[in-house]
């Protein structure tokens, strides 16, 4: 299952992973390239071809959320990497993310939706580009905070390495010797992997016939929270 040129490529440099079980949790994975290129490192079975594109926006992630994640009835848990690609505001690039995490939980409301954030490295980049990009994490970071919705879950394992001894994990892309800004090296990816591996051992299996609530299409998602940006900050100290 999955994205078979998506990723069988990339596990030619990712961990080696045993024959697959086809009675795991099915995660689906949702956004940009960041996405695509973490897909290899993480456990069980993994569709990396339907909501998920090498330089898609937000907006294409979203038409393909709307378009093909209501019938995903299997679908075990929803991996989230988007807005790298955007070319607006730190506040436009959380809103349109947030959107698409919104529409999968009122489309699966007993799924989970992993979310991570966006990122930047300074170096080689306009300053004003990684501002939008940082200052979009942190407005997902407190929307996910002020949602108080526990299957909403943060993986931020690449934005605490943001700098210091670690900041190498930050270099090129995989099977690339192209530095870039906006991606991480394969280190990075399996450092996103190693966090949210763990969450997907607890996930269970869904069936397709799973049922699949028909509310979407008459309520829509639910529009970001008002941010209680003091209290969010007490959250992440």
């Amino acid at each position: 299952p999955g994205n078979r040129k998506a990723c069988d490529g990339l596990r030619r440099g990712a961990e080696k992973k045993g024959p697959l079980d086809y009675n795991a949790p099915m995660l689906y994975i949702v956004g940009d390239s960041n996405s695509v290129y973490t897909a290899p490192f993480l456990m069980g079975r993994v569709d990396a071809s339907t909501m998920c594109k090498e330089g898609w926006t937000s907006a294409q992630v979203f038409s393909a959320v709307q378009r093909r994640a209501r019938s995903l009835e299997d679908a075990s848990g929803f991996f989230v990497f988007v807005g790298l690609n955007d070319d607006m505001t730190g506040e436009a690039i959380s809103t349109s993310a947030w959107v698409i995490v919104q529409t999968l939980r009122t489309m699966h409301p007993f799924v989970p939706v992993f979310l991570a954030p966006p990122f930047c490295i300074e170096d080689a980049v306009t300053t004003s580009t990684c501002d939008h990009r940082r200052a979009a994490a942190r407005h997902l970071i407190a929307y996910a905070f002020e949602s108080r919705d526990a299957k909403v879950v943060l993986v931020t394992a690449h934005l605490k390495q943001n700098g210091g001894a670690k900041k190498a994990v930050y270099t090129q892309k995989p099977n690339s010797v192209k530095l870039d800004p906006l991606h991480l090296s394969s280190q990075g990816y399996r450092m996103i992997a190693t966090e949210l591996n763990p969450h997907l051992k607890t996930v269970p299996k869904r069936s397709k016939r799973s049922p699949v609530p028909k509310t979407f299409y008459e309520a829509g998602p639910a529009p970001p929270p008002r941010v209680a940006w003091a209290a969010a900050r007490a959250r992440m100290a």
